[in-house]
C-alpha cells in the first residue's frame, strides 16, 4: 500500500516507511517523525518524478510521500477483507 499523492487536507497518512525514498529524505523524516504515528496531510504537491507531502503536525518541512501508508481505521480494512 501506499498513499494517494492527491490526498486532500485533513486525510490521514501513517509514517510506514522509514527506508522508501533517497537517503536525504529518510534523514529529515527521521529527525521529525515517528515510525507507525499518524500524520494530517496540510498539502501535497505533485510534482514529475516525486510528490512532497507537508503535514500539519510538522509545519515547514516537505516529505517524500513514499515514506507514507494511507491511513485506514481497523473497520475500514475489515470491510474491505470482507
Amino acid at each position: 500500500m501506499s498513499m494517494n499523492i492527491h490526498a486532500q487536507e485533513d486525510d490521514k497518512i501513517v509514517f510506514s516507511n522509514p527506508n522508501n525514498g533517497k537517503a536525504h529524505h529518510q534523514a529529515v523524516a527521521a529527525n521529525y517523525l515517528t515510525t507507525g504515528a499518524i500524520y494530517t496531510v496540510r498539502l501535497t504537491i505533485v510534482e514529475s518524478f516525486i510528490t512532497w507531502v507537508i503535514i500539519k503536525n510538522v509545519p515547514g518541512v516537505r516529505f517524500n510521500s513514499v515514506l507514507f501508508d494511507d491511513y485506514l481505521p481497523f473497520s475500514q480494512i475489515r470491510d474491505a477483507e470482507e
